[in-house]
């Protein structure tokens, strides 16, 4: 089979949340990371760097997390910044409000998760921290010697990493969750915090297809709504 064109791995690439246990060579995911690092970076910064975990080492960041939540510690935005607006901010942005809701009630039901089943839903929550049973954990952190703009740098690489992977028949998942365990993410994987903003993970491996979950594909808004073109001047008063 010849392999995925740009636009083919654009249109199907998506966030896998069930893996097969199975992983890809870490060569591999080593060759994917080098070719990654190709992604635009504005004056070439480079300010992106990747914690790779397999093993022993996956499984042990794994259960330090999941004893944490069991142990009834709530996941918090890190001081760096926060994942998601407040609800005040939200109720001014009806259309990713809305875009967020329909994401998690089609990702519940595919679950098979109703409406009130809060231990469903802390269930759910929990997998995030297992990177969806993944056999590869990769932890992406930010030079903190830039501003706001190096988030963009890194994630050109995200991107570029994930189109990548789906190229070869990678799966992934970004998930930006493990930053709301950033202490002890940067502890166990010796990160310095001083220096580095923990952004999120990726799972990496291969999608297990017998999972309804990886039926979710979400929609996306047009250009007509994003979008404004000019094809001349526009009038000044």
């Amino acid at each position: 089979m010849p392999p995925l064109t740009v636009t083919e791995a654009v249109a199907q690439r998506k966030s896998c949340r069930a893996f097969l246990s199975h992983a890809p060579p870490l060569s591999e995911i080593r060759e994917l990371l080098a070719l990654a690092s190709r992604a635009p970076s504005g004056a070439n910064m480079q300010p992106w760097r990747a914690y790779v975990v397999s093993g022993g080492a996956r499984d042990s960041l794994v259960a330090r997390i999941q004893a944490l939540l069991d142990a009834g510690e709530a996941p918090a935005d890190s001081d760096e910044f926060a994942v998601y607006p407040t609800r005040e901010a939200l109720a001014q942005k009806r259309d990713m409000r809305d875009r967020r809701r329909k994401l998690g009630l089609d990702m519940y039901r595919l679950l098979g998760i109703t409406k009130g089943d809060t231990d469903g839903i802390l269930a759910a929550l929990k997998r995030n921290y297992t990177f969806f049973d993944a056999p590869v954990g990769i932890i992406i952190t930010v030079d903190k010697a830039g501003d706001r703009n190096f988030f963009g740098h890194v994630g050109s690489f995200l991107q570029t990493f994930c189109l990548l992977a789906c190229e070869r028949g990678i799966a992934t998942c970004l998930q930006e969750a493990w930053s709301q365990f950033d202490e002890p993410v940067a502890d166990e994987l010796g990160i310095d915090r001083e220096r580095e903003a923990i952004w999120c993970g990726i799972a990496v491996g291969y999608e297990d297809p017998s999972k309804p979950v990886n039926r979710l594909v979400t929609d996306r808004a047009p250009p007509e709504e994003f979008a404004t073109f000019f094809d001349a001047p526009r009038a000044r008063l």
